[in-house]
């Protein structure tokens, strides 16, 4: 019953369970015996939600104020609450503490390159992870600079970690044998 994308889902103790997103980017959890409960009590908790809006009084003067703004933007009507849980937890933890940093408050091609370059040496991080931050980090940059003189050159600066293919065993002990 439960369908892609609504974030409800029937419990191992028979009752329903619906996750709503808020906009601080953490997870509201609403619990029912049917599934017509579940959606009628996600509908009224976002009905009753104030509209997030833009508190923009000053220009932008920060890459950090940037990449706030970006995420604070429209991005949470184009994309699923659960992509843009991943979205707003990647720009949270990495993104914009690097920009607030003293020396990368810009946006320029070598700070977008210093930025890719602490991401990649992240010792602690996966690779797949690295590579999710980093195209996080490139999709709210494109929107960013969209228009801008610099873009492409920007846009280049950006490398994501090559992906290291892996050879299946049994094709390795067919050619071994």
């Amino acid at each position: 019953m439960p369908r892609r994308g609504e974030n409800v889902y029937k419990r191992k103790d028979g009752r329903w369970e619906g996750r709503i997103l808020k906009a601080d980017g953490k997870y509201c959890y609403v619990y029912a015996k049917t599934y017509k409960e579940v959606k009628n009590k996600q509908k009224n908790y976002k009905e009753h939600i104030k509209p997030r809006e833009i508190k923009q009084q000053r220009p932008v003067e920060s890459a950090a104020e940037l990449f706030a703004c970006w995420l604070q933007g429209d991005i949470i009507n184009h994309v699923k609450a659960s992509t843009f849980g991943n979205y707003f937890s990647c720009m949270q933890h990495y993104v914009i503490p690097f920009f607030e940093k003293p020396g990368n408050e810009s946006l320029t091609e070598y700070s977008v390159a210093r930025f890719t370059a602490f991401i990649n040496q992240y010792t602690t991080l996966s690779e797949a992870y690295k590579r999710k931050i980093l195209t996080v980090f490139k999709t709210a940059l494109k929107e960013i600079v969209k228009g801008w003189p610099t873009y492409s050159v920007i846009m280049e600066a950006v490398k994501l970690p090559k992906t290291k293919t892996r050879r299946c065993r049994y094709s390795q002990s067919m050619n071994s044998g």
